[in-house]
């Protein structure tokens, strides 16, 4: 009998949505009393492709003694951080499931990000690209059928706004590259996604009893910008003297006061992963709300911008026929 993908009903899944699922079916048969060997036996047998290729070699690195951890190196370091925590803790269950729910997260932040930064990158070079093609193809040809005179459009004449236009963007791209750490934490809407992202791997790590110090280094290795990494060796060197600061890390803080406060309140009284909790749903709801506040504000604007932008068209398109009368 030819096996069943497990994926065979799902839409095309490129290889970070098939990993989630082979974490999350992994979770859902260790539960039901299976050992994490029998469970990876069974995806063996039910699984195509990609699946049965990484099955494959997650079986192999195991049965050769490599730890599991070790073994399924296609994971981030915070998953094997977890997988390690539910080895040594004998819950293996739980951390599957938590590294199921990280790699779902992970999924749904890339897809927003594309959404929200690659998709309209291409309208914009798309929008220039026609833009150059109108001014130099297309309105060059109209001129030249609707005009009676043979008079010749001097090319520097033509070309004013490009000596002009190219400079100004040029400097515009150079301070904005230069300046882009300040800009990046100068923004409330990113300060608070980047909140939501440190909540979502400290809470992930508390729930497996790992020091918030070692959540907070794991985070430190994976970003770039040297604010948030200041922020970041601010905070972790506080809490491993024990110190909780009285005020926040300047100028532009990621955790404000009320947040060192609610994890000072839970190291304190052994409830830091209902602190999480809380401080996430509350910070959840914010950015929910700035984004609704995003999307009010970018649609009129951007219908503007498109209605400015095709009356443009429409007159440069006519002007030269308007002129003729």
């Amino acid at each position: 009998m030819n096996s069943v993908s497990l994926t065979d009903n799902m839409p095309c899944m490129n290889r970070r949505q098939s990993l989630h699922v082979l974490i999350q079916n992994l979770s859902i048969m260790t539960k039901h009393q299976m050992t994490l060997s029998q469970s990876i036996q069974t995806l063996r047998q039910h699984s195509q492709g990609y699946d049965q290729t990484l099955i494959n070699h997650w079986h192999q690195q195991l049965e050769s003694g490599v730890p599991l951890g070790k073994a399924m190196k296609e994971l981030d370091s915070l998953s094997q951080l977890l997988l390690n925590a539910g080895i040594t803790s004998g819950n293996i269950s739980q951390c599957l499931d938590l590294v199921s729910q990280h790699l779902d997260f992970v999924n749904r932040e890339v897809q927003e990000f594309t959404q929200a930064s690659i998709y309209p990158s291409i309208i914009i070079c798309l929008s220039i690209l026609v833009y150059l093609g109108f001014e130099h193809q297309v309105k060059p040809n109209l001129l030249a059928l609707t005009t009676t005179s043979h008079t010749m459009i001097s090319p520097n004449q033509h070309n004013t706004w490009l000596t002009i236009a190219i400079p100004v963007l040029a400097l515009i791209m150079g301070w904005t590259y230069l300046f882009r750490h300040t800009i990046c934490c100068a923004i409330p809407l990113v300060r608070t996604y980047i909140r939501a992202i440190w909540l979502h791997v400290i809470l992930l790590t508390t729930s497996c009893d790992i020091p918030i110090t070692t959540s907070l280094e794991i985070i430190k290795s994976h970003t770039k910008n040297p604010k948030i990494q200041q922020e970041l060796s601010w905070l972790i060197q506080e809490l491993q003297h024990g110190n909780f600061p009285e005020k926040p890390n300047q100028p532009l803080p990621i955790f404000e006061l009320g947040q060192l406060k609610s994890i000072e309140l839970g190291i304190q009284t052994d409830t830091l992963t209902m602190q999480i909790e809380l401080m996430q749903s509350i910070n959840n709801l914010a950015l929910k709300h700035q984004k609704q506040q995003l999307k009010t504000w970018s649609q009129p604007m951007l219908s503007l911008l498109t209605g400015i932008w095709v009356g443009y068209l429409i007159y440069q398109l006519y002007q030269p026929i308007l002129n003729q009368l």
